[in-house]
């Protein structure tokens, strides 16, 4: 069914071209029955508004304004210390509709794994007829053309006169309005799922397919290896389309993340992003993946006009930057710290698909005392971890996306692990969006600054 987006708003305060009517696709929660995914089932339940936490969070943006700024810098923190399944989360303009630089590509990552298991879901739920890779990945396609029709109909609408038709065209159609009427915003082909890139399909013991990603020949080495060789610039074409992904979050591989993208579909990623609610419809606000890296804007985001766009100053302008576009990549602080909530609660499709979005994540190795995983490299590092290294702390675990703009700003999405020094163990989520380094701040702008104090609320709010 086609799911109307500007539902109690009027069209024309939409976006020209933005996805006002968008049919989601079927997201499974369970393999073996059907139980679809829709907004609030992966809620991380959090808990505002009052305690520790919060106090020490409206203390700290009371007596430091340069944590307050009119555009950009948002953060939040989660603190899972005392009851991982109910956090407390406070922060600073949370909500807010905002650039989210490379940080959004954590969301092509869990698309990925999401997509695996709706493929999983597909064979064991219609075994008796799907008995081939082919068969599932033709079935997969016909059920994902199939929902992007208009009403509750699979008979694909046509199109204008002289154009062939959804089915023949084998591309999937976005639902716009225009003068009031339906209208069709035609999606590159490359813009569809596209399963045979991605996976291989397998019968089991009984018969029944299972869907896995197609992996390299590893001949003793562990699959982090190759892609963190290739850093942020490698080239990944040579790579399987999960050591893609690896680049793209490991190394922040703007080839792997386009790449990657292709494969999913812009559609698909917008599916899977709304209907977990990352992208929180009811707000217009969250995660969001419309565009290639570093540019190319695609689909925009459900939100009303204007579209927020990035500052444009005169540096930017000068050097002929990027700044002052529309924001097609989005990111809340609140977003941020769900998806690292959701990623510690094994909540992202299952605890294996968190535990590989871990490993692409993992930047222990340069903040931990200890190893705790065989990933003994990564080419990123992380604001967040840095912060804390600087004032001499040691992490067991941190798992951190960076954001890197063009006008002296970064990005940083983490979740930390540490024991204190009276042996406290401490778990919590951070986000800290669009720190600008002015001309008199230290490294990353006030980024580490925040870090640390929100690890400093954590501790107080554990004692």
């Amino acid at each position: 069914m086609p799911h109307d987006i500007a539902a109690g708003r009027p069209a024309a305060t939409l976006r020209k071209g933005s996805l006002e009517f968008l049919a989601f696709f079927e997201h499974h929660l369970s393999v073996s029955s059907k139980v679809l995914m829709k907004p609030g089932d992966l809620d991380p339940h959090f808990k505002t508004g009052s305690g520790k936490l919060h106090d020490c969070v409206a203390e700290l943006l009371r007596d430091k304004p340069r944590y307050v700024r009119p555009t950009g810098l948002q953060f939040a923190v989660a603190d899972l210390s005392r009851d991982p399944d109910h956090p407390d989360l406070a922060g600073s303009k949370i909500d807010e509709y905002w650039e989210a630089a490379s940080t959004a590509k954590i969301g092509i990552a869990y698309a990925a794994f999401q997509m695996q298991r709706d493929l999983n879901a597909m064979a064991a739920q219609n075994a008796a007829t799907l008995k081939t890779e082919a068969d599932l990945f033709r079935f997969a396609q016909s059920q994902w053309i199939a929902t992007q029709t208009w009403a509750a109909t699979t008979t694909p609408i046509a199109t204008p006169a002289g154009q062939p038709t959804l089915a023949l065209a084998d591309r999937l159609l976005l639902e716009t309005k225009k003068g009031g009427k339906p209208g069709r915003m035609q999606v590159p082909s490359w813009a569809k799922p596209e399963p045979a890139k991605i996976f291989r399909a397998t019968p089991n013991a009984a018969g029944v397919l299972e869907v896995s990603f197609k992996l390299p020949v590893l001949h003793g080495h562990e699959l982090w290896e190759r892609p963190v060789q290739r850093g942020e610039f490698g080239a990944v074409g040579d790579l399987t389309y999960i050591e893609q992904l690896y680049t793209a979050l490991d190394g922040s591989n703007n080839e792997g993340a386009n790449v990657t993208i292709k494969g999913l579909g812009f559609i698909y990623i917008a599916s899977v992003l709304m209907q977990s609610n990352l992208f929180d419809l009811s707000h217009t606000n969250g995660l969001w993946i419309g565009r290639f890296f570093p540019g190319g804007d695609v689909v925009a985001p459900p939100v009303p006009n204007p579209l927020p766009r990035t500052p444009k100053d005169l540096q930017s302008t000068r050097a002929g930057r990027r700044d002052g576009q529309e924001i097609f990549a989005a990111q809340s602080a609140r977003s941020g710290v769900t998806f690292m909530t959701l990623l510690a609660q094994n909540r992202l499709v299952d605890a294996v698909a968190c535990d590989h979005i871990r490993g692409m994540l993992d930047r222990s190795m340069f903040y931990a005392a200890a190893p705790h995983s065989s990933k003994t490299k990564t080419e990123t590092r992380s604001p967040v971890g840095d912060a804390l290294r600087d004032r001499g702390i040691k992490v067991d675990e941190i798992y951190s996306k960076i954001g890197i703009g063009s006008r002296n700003n970064i990005w940083d999405i983490a979740f930390v692990r540490r024991t204190t020094p009276a042996g406290k163990r401490l778990s919590y989520a951070i986000s800290i969006l669009d720190s600008v380094q002015e001309l008199t701040d230290p490294d990353d702008g006030p980024l580490r600054d925040i870090a640390f104090d929100l690890d400093e609320c954590v501790v107080k709010a554990n004692r």
